[in-house]
């Protein structure tokens, strides 16, 4: 920041301020993080750990807000036709923080792949950009000797990096709050470990519902049982069912059954 102030840059100011805000949401993200390890209360029976997915959110709308204001900066400075003024300094702490901000990136990433973290992912993601952002200062740098214009077209440029990771960030978190259907693939490993658990029966599980708490993964889904069964035989499979799907895929799943009648009466979920 110090060197984009005593040279004029605004390029350099951005980049600056976008590594203030990595200072920033990383605090968030710790404060999120201590949040949602919080156990189970009556208040919330399902866990605290969809704090993170707000935490992320605000991550990303710190960097919405980050890439606004330097977006609307590099506009004015190009429409004051206004140059910047590199010196050695400049080269020297840009290069400095490309190195030091993919470090940061390349250890958050591996943390957060290890505790499957996404607001920590988003974190990482935030230093990924300040690194490339300070990758295109430096190239502006030297071009900044012979054009004018290079240091609020950098600015613009930093800032429309900032947006887009903001963009994918707030994406990511929102659709896992407001809640997604199960992958294809986690659905085919939920029918094979229902139907090995009663292999005599033709279960059909249907209908598949998560709930994604981020700590606790909660599955609601249908299955098909004779309608001649007693209320103890159907309970027996339905817990051997939840207790397979706990075990193998750590999901807490509750089970509805339908009776054969009625499934082939319809051939859809009842």
């Amino acid at each position: 920041m110090w060197v984009g102030i005593r040279s004029h840059s605004l390029a350099l100011q951005a980049d600056a301020w976008h590594t203030i805000s990595d200072t920033l949401s990383s605090l968030v993200v710790l404060l999120g993080v201590y949040i949602a390890r919080r156990p189970a209360d009556r208040e919330h029976p399902f866990g605290h750990g969809r704090y993170e997915l707000l935490t992320t959110l605000l991550v990303g709308a710190m960097l919405a807000w980050v890439a606004g204001t330097f977006m609307y900066k590099g506009v004015e400075l190009l429409l004051r036709q206004e140059a910047a003024q590199f010196g050695t300094a400049a080269i020297v702490v840009t290069v400095v923080s490309i190195v030091v901000k993919e470090a940061m990136a390349r250890i958050t990433f591996w943390v957060a792949r290890r505790s499957a973290n996404t607001a920590l992912q988003a974190d990482g993601w935030h230093h990924r950009s300040d690194s490339l952002s300070s990758v295109v200062v430096l190239c502006g740098i030297f071009f900044g000797y012979w054009f004018w214009w290079v240091d609020g077209f950098l600015s613009i440029v930093v800032a429309l990096m900032i947006g887009y990771v903001a963009w994918k960030t707030i994406k990511r978190a929102s659709s896992t709050l407001v809640g997604e259907a199960p992958s294809e693939q986690l659905q085919q490993e939920i029918e094979t470990v229902v139907r090995k658990c009663i292999p005599q029966q033709n279960l059909a599980p249907h209908d598949f519902r998560l709930h994604n708490y981020i700590q606790n993964q909660e599955l609601t889904l249908h299955i098909v049982l004779p309608d001649a069964m007693t209320v103890g035989e159907t309970h027996q499979i339905i817990a051997t069912i939840e207790a397979e799907l706990l075990q193998q895929l750590g999901l807490n799943a509750t089970v509805h059954i339908e009776p054969t009648s009625k499934f082939a009466a319809t051939g859809t979920n009842s």
